[in-house]
């Protein structure tokens, strides 16, 4: 049951996102600098809510987070639009607090069925549990895209074009993947990880986790066509500049306290971060259409600061032991954000004959 109410959390904390950008495009200019607003309080703030998770009870925090965000969403339709900006800014991190929360419960409760390496997880009857980290963390993405594909879907907001560039998307992420993984099982033995490899030891789970890639791939691809629809191009691209930024000093942080590595490491790996969203920014500035520009530097920026680069930096440089599933899992996640590098550029070439700026 408390797995549920977790998923809820993070499906409800989408609706409440969706809810303050139909407000912002209802309410013209002065709308734009309330997004500006509200994401620049989620940059300040987005990590205290986390960091209070991990210290604390996470059910005490991501109770706290979800009633304050239900306040601001009653306050927005009472139309106190500032403070409820103001308090959803600041208490923005339900999706975070909430998808740790369902991952330690998963975890508990597969603990608890392991019977060895090669039995895997069982449960009483001696049958295969069925579920793995991998699945469990995907889940949470699956559940938190549904509430922008069902919403977007019922205002419309949808065509063939953004199902084809998200399934595009979708295939370049699973093609790439093929490129070979070091995982270093010991200090004296490593072994080459191939994906193909990788999906015949973990069975279904790496299926499961492209299909969860392509489910989520669509609904930010639906997402971004919502936002290019209702808002002006320059102020969004400013504001998610403005977020990305503040995700990457936040992993800076984050980095420096877990890894606590040396400054020489720490400098190479925010290197290839920058590189590539340098490369980023100028497809979007120079090969983007009007209709595919805003989250086509913003999405890698902060998917690789967020997810891939503690595992570059850990895997690649430091050589630590990583967990195979979560660091396939990390890069994957990389890998779907790199391809949305793809998207202003295909764009440009109008491959799937779609006029350019009319979607």
């Amino acid at each position: 049951m408390y797995s549920f109410i977790v998923l809820l959390c993070i499906a409800s904390k989408e609706v409440f996102k969706l809810c303050f950008l139909l407000v912002f495009s209802d309410i013209g200019e002065v709308g734009e600098n309330y997004a500006t607003l509200w994401i620049g309080l989620q940059v300040v703030f987005s990590i205290v809510a986390g960091h209070l998770s991990d210290k604390h009870c996470r059910k005490s925090v991501l109770a706290f987070t979800v009633l304050i965000s239900s306040l601001s969403i009653l306050l927005l339709y009472m139309n106190q639009i500032l403070p409820a900006v103001i308090i959803d800014g600041i208490f923005c991190n339900v999706t975070a607090v909430a998808r740790a929360a369902y991952c330690d419960v998963s975890y508990f409760k597969l603990s608890k069925h392991y019977k060895g390496k090669k039995e895997g997880y069982q449960n009483e009857h001696g049958e295969n549990h069925g579920r793995s980290h991998v699945r469990i963390i995907a889940e949470s993405y699956a559940v938190q895209a549904l509430p922008w594909v069902i919403i977007c879907s019922s205002y419309k907001i949808y065509n063939s074009y953004v199902f084809k560039l998200a399934i595009l998307t979708w295939i370049v992420s699973f093609f790439s993947s093929f490129f070979v993984l070091k995982i270093q099982k010991d200090k004296n033995h490593s072994e080459e990880l191939s994906m193909i490899s990788s999906i015949k030891r973990l069975g279904k789970t790496k299926i499961r986790i492209f299909l969860s890639f392509l489910f989520l791939g669509i609904s930010y691809h639906l997402m971004q066509y919502y936002l290019d629809s209702h808002f002006q191009k320059e102020t969004l691209s400013n504001s998610f500049f403005l977020l990305g930024v503040g995700i990457f000093i936040g992993n800076i942080v984050h980095l420096f306290v877990r890894f606590v590595p040396n400054l020489k490491n720490l400098f190479t790996t925010y290197l290839i971060c920058a590189l590539l969203f340098v490369f980023g920014y100028i497809s979007s500035k120079y090969f983007s259409s009007a209709s595919l520009s805003n989250f086509s530097y913003y999405l890698p920026f902060a998917g690789i600061s967020s997810f891939a680069l503690p595992l570059i930096y850990a895997g690649f440089i430091k050589h630590t032991k990583i967990h195979e599933e979560g660091f396939l899992f990390g890069i994957l996640e990389a890998l779907l954000s790199l391809a949305e590098f793809l998207g202003p550029i295909l764009s440009k070439m109008n491959i799937f004959n779609v006029p350019i700026g009319v979607i």
